[in-house]
Parts: structure tokens; sequence; C-alpha cells
């Protein structure tokens, strides 16, 4: 009766270790494409930026020189407005982007703590216990 027991105990732990394992890959791998999108957001964020204080240059160029025909000026006042709108909708994905990783972080430091798993992964779970027996 007690060995049985100790090998449903051990293989509970098995379970639980191949959950808890199969969910940290999950969450490092989460974390990655996260952290990959977000220095993608800064790099187009900076690039943006330039373009406006480009843009901004050109116009306080043009008002030096006397102006520019209207049409002209027409034209860049709405580039700067885009460029505006465009990075601060890029600014909005970064901090979405650093507040899921740093959710996801926490999430999954806690977990670790616990030592909890992620019933999302059973299959998998299921899955290494099956190749650990085999």
């Amino acid at each position: 009766m007690q060995r049985e027991e100790r090998e449903r105990l051990a293989e509970k732990l098995h379970q639980v270790f191949d959950e808890w394992s199969a969910a940290q890959e999950k969450w490092d791998t989460e974390r990655v494409s996260l952290q990959s999108k977000l220095v993608d957001l800064e790099t187009e964020l900076g690039r943006r930026q330039a373009e406006i204080g480009e843009v901004r240059e050109s116009l306080a160029a043009l008002e030096k020189q006397g102006g520019a025909p209207d049409g002209e000026e027409l034209a860049l006042t709405k580039r700067v407005r885009q460029l505006t709108a465009r990075v601060l909708s890029l600014s909005r994905l970064e901090y979405d982007a650093r507040a899921r990783a740093d959710r996801l972080s926490i999430t999954h430091d806690a977990s670790e703590r616990r030592g909890g798993h992620d019933d999302g992964d059973s299959d998998k779970s299921r899955d290494a216990k099956h190749y650990h027996r085999n």
C-alpha cells in the first residue's frame, strides 16, 4: 500500500513538474517575443521622432525664408500631424508592450514562488509525462 502511494505521489510530482516546466517555457517564450517587439517599437519610435524633428526643422527654415507656398506649407503641416499621431500611437504600443511584459514577469515570478503550473498546457504536460515514462 505504501509503495503504491509513493508511486502515485512520484507520478503526481513528475506531472506537476512537467506542467510547471511547460508553463515556464511558455512564459519565457512570450517574454522574449514581447521584448523583441518592444525593441522594434522603440526603434520605429526613434525613427519617427527623428522624422518629426526633420519636418519641424524644414518648417522653421521655410518660415525664415519668408514662408512656403500655401500648398507646400499645408502638406508639411499635414505630414507633421501624421507623424505626431504615429509617434503617439507607437508610444502607446510601447507602453502596452512594457506593461504586458511586466505583468507576465510578475505572474511568472509568482508562479515560480508557488511552484505552480499552467493548466493551459496540460496536453504538453501529458506528452512530456508520456515521454518520461517511455
